[in-house]
């Protein structure tokens, strides 16, 4: 621990004793291996650092495994069952065939850390959508960039609801306005109020990988989007993973901005579809990612560059290729059933509550689909499909 080259030492040491029992790395995850037999008993191993995760279908395989690492190793302990990791407290529903994911404990000592304000009423989102967020202060404010950094470690693991709230507060880490510090304030008292936030994963043992994308273009001093995404195993699962990312350039359309957000989607797809390959999981079909904006669709199906989006050739080449191959596959969906538009903007609470629940704790075994089929809606779709057909 003392010595700059000890991190990369002790991985190269790590790795160097779980290959000698047969194990083969991960290509898309260097971080997992797993050893397979003829009679298809399998072990995979899962580290970070120097806290392992191992699990299987032989229990006789795991222990040989155990072994070997308490030969290898002077001091080691192991639990049977996990319940805590990294931070994550693991609960599991074994009937159901799901595990929750919680940081309660690291909730309230972030509430400790920061102080809730007001108590006694029921905070029931964490960020209102009405202030401009875009207006910078001039204040310098510690507390805004510390809140940010906490926050965040919670967001990118068991709250992804907040992700938004979270971006919003760090785009203004070193000027907060009066809005932001008071946004602060009210993701403590939501947290507060949610102290038992948690992510279901799990339920149905099939794996059918599909997204949402979505992008918010409109801003009123700030021309950047916001661009987000998330990914489900199945429609029993909370998402796996789910990104919420202010754009670095500007967008001249909502269309353009919807487009850079789908090809966010489909690069971490085609990561997901090749790690789940090597877990034994290969996705036969396309994988779906449903998205709100028409025009995005059709462009990307249709790949008729004009001289609007000629500054896009790249990115719509790409979404037509992917398409092509069988890859992915797009899908247009209304914007009130699209569970990423809580990536990309502050929501009410009725949207909000929909959107999260959703996020969270997956589809309730629902295949997803437009929310509502109005006059407007069904005649998009057979825009859509009339286009898609040429």
């Amino acid at each position: 621990y003392g010595l700059k080259q000890a991190p990369e030492l002790w991985d190269k040491f790590l790795v160097s004793v779980i290959k000698k029992l047969g194990f083969k790395q991960f290509m898309h995850d260097q971080c997992v291996f797993q050893l397979r037999n003829s009679n298809n008993e399998r072990v995979i191993i899962i580290k970070y650092v120097d806290d392992i995760i191992i699990t299987g279908n032989s229990s006789n395989l795991i222990d040989t495994v155990i072994d070997h690492f308490e030969k290898s190793f002077t001091k080691i302990t192991h639990d049977e069952e996990i319940k805590r990791y990294v931070g994550l407290d693991i609960d599991y529903d074994k009937n159901e065939r799901t595990i929750k994911l919680s940081q309660k404990p690291y909730i309230q000592k972030l509430l400790n850390k920061f102080q809730v304000t007001n108590t006694q009423s029921d905070f029931s989102i964490p960020i209102n959508p009405i202030p401009d967020y875009r207006i910078l202060g001039n204040d310098n404010n510690p507390a805004i960039r510390d809140l940010t950094g906490s926050l965040r470690f919670l967001a990118d693991r068991t709250a992804p609801h907040i992700l938004t709230a979270c971006s919003l507060l760090s785009s203004a880490a070193h000027n907060p306005h009066k809005s932001h510090i008071k946004a602060g304030q009210q993701i403590i008292n939501y947290l507060h109020s949610n102290q038992n936030t948690h992510i279901t994963l799990g339920g149905d043992p099939h794996i059918n990988l599909f997204g949402y994308a979505d992008a918010a273009h409109i801003a009123n001093h700030d021309s950047k989007s916001q661009l987000g995404f998330c990914f489900y195993l199945n429609t029993t699962s909370g998402a796996i993973i789910a990104k919420s990312k202010r754009d670095s350039t500007v967008s001249h359309s909502s269309t353009e901005a919807e487009i850079k957000a789908i090809d966010l989607a489909i690069r971490e797809a085609t990561w997901l579809r090749g790690f789940l390959s090597e877990l034994g999981f290969t996705q036969d079909g396309p994988t779906p990612i449903y998205t709100d904006n028409n025009a995005a669709v059709i462009l990307s199906q249709t790949n008729n560059i004009s001289d609007l989006t000629a500054h896009l050739v790249l990115r719509i080449n790409y979404i037509h290729q992917e398409q092509k191959s069988g890859n992915i596959k797009l899908v247009w969906i209304n914007t009130e059933n699209n569970v990423s538009d809580i990536l990309t903007k502050p929501l009410p609470f009725p949207l909000f509550s929909q959107h999260s629940q959703t996020l969270l704790h997956g589809h309730n075994g629902q295949t997803p689909g437009p929310a509502s089929t109005t006059r407007r809606d069904i005649k998009r779709q057979r825009k859509l499909t009339k286009t898609s057909a040429m």
